[in-house]
């Protein structure tokens, strides 16, 4: 309720400023997603090497056209 009083109110100034901070918010959660993702990989296991397994296993589709 907050951000939408804040957007109505402050305008397109608001608005724009308020999208800065959802995507440095957004992309804070990616950057700090992908350094886990890489940082919890076992120690025999590398970045290219689990992305070699997950293509074998097939979950690097993003979009899924078995069903079609």
């Amino acid at each position: 309720m907050l951000v939408i009083a804040y957007t109505v109110y402050g305008g397109t100034k608001a608005v724009s400023y308020t999208q800065l901070l959802q995507m440095a918010i957004i992309f804070a959660g990616l950057f700090l997603a992908a350094f886990m993702v890489v940082h919890l990989l076992p120690e025999n296991v590398g970045f290219v090497d689990a992305l070699h397994i997950a293509g074998k296993m097939d979950k690097l589709n993003a979009i899924d056209t078995s069903a079609v």
